[in-house]
């Protein structure tokens, strides 16, 4: 894995993918960065137990590779799309968490156990705040951008 280089992580989603959990051996499957599943961007390779440089945001994490020579943390960011999916938790049948690290291949009508809802990006928003989702639209806050999403 080098910085730039774009992965997703499984079929449909990371559920192997445990960030900032020092017990990742298997390594992702890198894919252009154009690609419908290029969920995560590296923004930079460090030594295992060095710090990702820069301000943490909603939309940045760190994932440690063990099974290297040396074991490396990645740096990286969640690229969003309009049209990706992403999974989500509700209480009574209602959403109440939306697990935006969690890239999910939208056609895939199986919804891992541990998440009951399946979540699209409807439109992506930059910091202007005179631009709202519509009142039909989940909103969430990203780092600098706010997702506009709806529940399939």
């Amino acid at each position: 894995m080098r910085e730039g280089d774009c992965f997703h992580v499984g079929d449909g989603a990371p559920g192997d993918f445990t960030l900032s959990q020092p017990n990742d051996t298997f390594k992702p499957n890198t894919v252009p960065c154009d690609a419908w599943n290029a969920y995560y961007r590296v923004t930079k390779v460090v030594p295992t137990g060095t710090e990702c440089p820069g301000p943490p945001n909603g939309g940045s994490a760190e994932w440690v590779h063990h099974g290297g020579s040396p074991d490396i943390t990645l740096c990286i960011d969640r690229q969003f799309r309009v049209g990706d999916c992403v999974l989500g938790d509700g209480n009574g049948g209602k959403l109440d968490t939306i697990h935006l690290l969690e890239g999910w291949n939208c056609a895939d009508s199986r919804i891992p156990s541990g998440r009951d809802h399946l979540v699209q990006i409807s439109r992506i928003l930059g910091p202007n705040k005179r631009d709202q989702c519509n009142t039909s639209s989940v909103q969430a806050l990203h780092g600098t951008v706010t997702l506009c999403l709806k529940v399939l």
